[in-house]
């Protein structure tokens, strides 16, 4: 048997039972005590360094292991060995300066990190071995202190990829295919459910939860794109499947209920047996997925000119949108049902019109910019500390409360936390430290030791959250040569606390971290996003115009996203009068209002091409939907007064005398069908904002407005 076939076997021997949780602890416990024995075993200085890079790059970035990856991490911290020595040896007599300069950077570094949507542990690696180069004012020996670091940090990076790919390595292409099956089910049950008039409640449930993992396809697939092998050779293949999911989801969320919305039923002739075949291209879908071939062809549906000048603008508008979106969904489907074929039998033949792909770094990003102005003023209130009242651990104090500032600020995370990890994680390392560690005789005993107390944190503990109880392990002071001293201990412990003391000002002043303040200041952005949008529409752009209009539309929905994760973390038994329904129905009106906003960008270009389109921009002002939009940045009550039974029929009467001197026989049937669908996108983002207006109203913002500790 070849070592390929040895390693296959005995990795589904041990991982056969496994769940794939237990097999992550494993692997990374095992990978954190292999980089703490090694360099003591070989007698090398600080052996915690190299554990603390893998306790650090699982808290950061996951268990997202490969070569390359490896490659870039070790890259990464070769760079900010050579920042951090480089402005050692400028700055040797500016101590100052110095200070100054690493402040910069680090914080120019984490705000690169918070930017980078893959992984970015690079960053992370980069901007501590920054801060870790310094060697406590010796100047003359930093060199050597800093390549001390880096090699132990780059062999713990060594050992954690390593272990990573040898041992149950995790397959992207197989990882996300699994994802993708699991949600082409999700997507059959979610439309049968549609069809049903009565479910619109679980629907809508349905349609929550696979919006969601739509977003994590996506962020999953941006995770894959630094693997190589298989996932690597079909990337075009993943990247159009992970687009035409995102548009299925836009589509699903803008039509809640397939069959029963707004009659349309009633206005189309057999439109069950087409939303039968819709039904059957999604079956389709899902055996394809499975391994079958199964293919079913889109619908090609006419509509019938002659009856739309004998209905009323909005039903005409209405009739046609819904065969458009009939006729259009099941092309979309058609599409990825080929795709999938194409990707099962390696074949390149495929319709590949991608979309600009999803973006890697985001530069613009508000709350980017404030981490890495809290990692500025962490350091230097945290290096003011050190000035002025010189705690224990010294630069160490400093560097430790600049290290967690990416893993709480923002984030879920908060200090209190911090202070409820540590303190039961000094416990169990003072338990240790007591009972067990003086007992302990032989390498083979601080190896057990030490996997299980990593596996404990790696086990039952989520993300981020594990490197905090991890932590005790590094208090212990484990080395070759011991002295016990419990007082060490304590001082290591008082300088953790005092870390985390640091964060609980810098996580609050200047730049206010709360749940509540955040998802009040993204619903005010999100509606000053989509405000911009609505401005820009039929307008001739400059290139900055056209840039600003683009990060407006993406915004929406990235605002969106985050105000869905900020409104969970808030903590509704502190808040009387605050539902949290009602919270989720705003998110949910606006996620509507967020995909009919991108299906108005992307007919923008059509609809500006579109000579009656123009023709009627030029004789009407189009400025309603922005005054519609614009109170609702700061609106705390409702501010559209209007019923929308009263509101449709004065639109009506405008259109008629819009439409009356028209001669509609210099226009082709093209683009009066595009006309009728912009008036139908017209009044479901006018309902939109009106339905958004009224949740508005349903929220207590003056109580979610108030001050807490």
């Amino acid at each position: 048997m070849t070592a390929a076939q040895w390693r296959q076997g005995l990795n589904g021997l041990l991982g056969g039972y496994l769940s794939p949780k237990a097999k992550f602890a494993i692997k990374v416990s095992l990978s954190l005590t292999l980089a703490y024995i090694i360099p003591m075993a070989f007698g090398w200085s600080q052996p915690s360094t190299a554990a603390m890079t893998v306790m650090l790059i699982v808290a950061t970035g996951g268990m997202r292991e490969s070569l390359l990856k490896g490659t870039y991490r070790v890259i990464g911290t070769l760079i900010g060995m050579v920042i951090g020595v480089g402005l050692i040896i400028l700055l040797s007599g500016h101590t100052a300066l110095y200070f100054l300069a690493v402040s910069l950077v680090v914080a120019i570094v984490f705000y690169i990190y918070r930017c980078c949507q893959g992984d970015n542990t690079v960053f992370m690696l980069t901007g501590v071995m920054v801060m870790m180069s310094y060697n406590g004012g010796d100047f003359d020996g930093s060199l050597l202190y800093g390549i001390e670091r880096a090699y132990m940090t780059t062999f713990g990076i060594v050992v954690y990829t390593l272990i990573g790919s040898f041992i149950w390595p995790t397959k992207p292409s197989l990882n996300i295919r699994q994802t993708v099956t699991t949600l082409s089910e999700d997507y059959c049950q979610l439309f049968s459910t549609l069809r049903q008039s009565s479910a619109n409640d679980k629907a809508r449930a349905q349609l929550a939860a696979i919006v969601s993992k739509t977003e994590a396809l996506q962020q999953q697939l941006i995770t894959m794109r630094a693997d190589a092998g298989e996932a690597n050779a079909l990337r075009k293949h993943w990247q159009m499947i992970a687009q035409h999911y995102q548009d299925i989801s836009s589509r699903l969320t803008n039509v809640m209920d397939v069959s029963q919305q707004h009659n349309s039923a009633s206005h189309l002739p057999g439109e069950q047996h087409l939303l039968d075949i819709i039904e059957s291209q999604l079956s389709a879908i899902h055996s394809c997925w499975q391994g079958g071939q199964q293919k079913v062809d889109a619908i090609d549906r006419q509509t019938d000119q002659q009856q739309w000048q004998t209905l009323p603008h909005f039903e005409a508008a209405q009739r046609i949108a819904r065969g458009e979106w009939l006729a259009s969904f099941s092309q979309l489907l058609s599409a990825l049902n080929q795709t999938v074929l194409s990707l099962n039998s390696g074949d390149q033949h495929f319709d590949y019109q991608p979309r600009s792909k999803a973006a890697s770094f985001i530069w613009l990003d508000r709350e980017s910019f404030k981490l890495g102005a809290m990692a500025f003023i962490t350091y230097w209130l945290a290096h003011s500390l050190w000035f002025f009242f010189n705690p224990p651990g010294g630069y160490s104090f400093v560097t430790f409360a600049t290290m967690f500032v990416p893993l709480v600020g923002f984030t879920p995370i908060k200090p209190k936390l911090l202070f409820l990890l540590f303190t039961f994680a000094f416990l169990f390392a003072g338990l240790a430290y007591v009972f067990i560690l003086p007992g302990l005789s032989h390498w083979s005993g601080l190896f057990i030791f030490i996997f299980v107390y990593a596996f404990i944190g790696f086990y039952l503990l989520p993300g981020p959250v594990t490197m905090f109880f991890l932590l005790g392990l590094f208090v212990l002071g484990i080395d070759n040569q011991m002295q016990y001293n419990f007082a060490v201990i304590l001082t290591v412990m008082l300088m953790l606390y005092l870390a985390v003391s640091v964060l609980f000002i810098t996580t609050y002043l200047p730049f206010n971290s709360k749940p509540e303040y955040l998802y009040r200041s993204m619903r005010q952005r999100f509606f000053a996003a989509a405000n911009v949008v609505l401005r820009y529409q039929g307008k001739s752009l400059n290139h900055w115009q056209k840039k600003h209009l683009t990060y407006a539309a993406s915004a929406c929905v990235r605002l969106n996203h985050k105000m869905k994760t900020w409104s969970a973390s808030i903590d509704y038994s502190y808040f009387t009068e605050l539902d949290q329904q009602s919270i989720n129905e705003l998110n949910e009106s606006m996620a509507i209002l967020s995909g009919r906003l991108q299906l108005l960008m992307q007919r923008r270009e059509s609809f500006n091409n579109n000579r009656l389109i123009q023709h009627i921009r030029q004789s009407s002002d189009e400025n309603f939907l922005q005054e519609l939009c614009a109170p609702l940045r700061h609106s705390v009550s409702r501010q559209i007064s209007t019923d929308s039974k009263l509101l449709w029929p004065v639109y009506e009467q405008k259109i008629n005398a819009l439409l009356a001197p028209l001669d509609w026989s210099i226009y082709n049937k093209q683009e009066i069908a595009e006309f009728y669908l912009g008036i139908n996108l017209y009044k479901n983002i006018m309902s939109s904002l009106m339905l958004c207006d009224q949740r508005i109203d349903h929220v207590n913002w003056t109580e979610l407005s108030q001050s807490r500790f």
